[in-house]
């Protein structure tokens, strides 16, 4: 390494190139410029990428004119997906209460007899207890206890 000379060319204050007499000193400098320049290559295309995520998000953002008012497309597809939303929780509660009520009916066909001569106020099959308590499955499937004065007589 005695022997190496380093000999840098400059042109109007530019880097033009860099002459080295010994290889294993010039190989070392070619490599330092090459990660350099690989580094700003990398750095482009990461930046390329992140623009080109980016830039699609704003296009579903835009504005539409209609009837003279200005409406933005995300509050439409917000919209929808609420109404989805409320739809999909509205049938899950349905089919949830439905089967809550069944099970209930079903226990109770098994462990408390189903009265013969009472109906509930609204026509409802009611059901007594073990401590002769009345009740009646509501349609979220709990039981509504009802004193015996507001049970109507069964008609046959």
């Amino acid at each position: 390494m005695k022997d190496c000379f380093l000999t840098i060319l400059f042109c109007e204050n530019h880097l033009t190139g860099i002459v080295l007499d010994r290889t294993p000193l010039r190989i070392y400098f070619i490599t330092l410029l090459n990660t350099i320049r690989m580094k700003k290559i990398l750095s482009l295309i990461v930046l390329a990428a992140f623009i080109g995520i980016a830039v699609p998000s704003y296009a579903q953002d835009t504005t539409a004119k209609k009837d003279g008012i200005v409406k933005k497309a995300g509050h439409g597809i917000k919209k929808g997906s609420k109404k989805a939303w409320h739809g999909t929780k509205k049938g899950a509660k349905a089919v949830g209460n439905e089967t809550a009520k069944l099970a209930t009916k079903g226990k109770a066909k098994i462990t408390d007899k189903t009265s013969d001569e009472w109906i509930g106020p609204r026509g409802q099959t009611i059901y007594v207890d073990d401590d002769s308590k009345y009740y009646w499955i509501s349609g979220s499937g709990k039981r509504i206890f009802v004193p015996k004065g507001q049970l109507k007589a069964k008609q046959n």
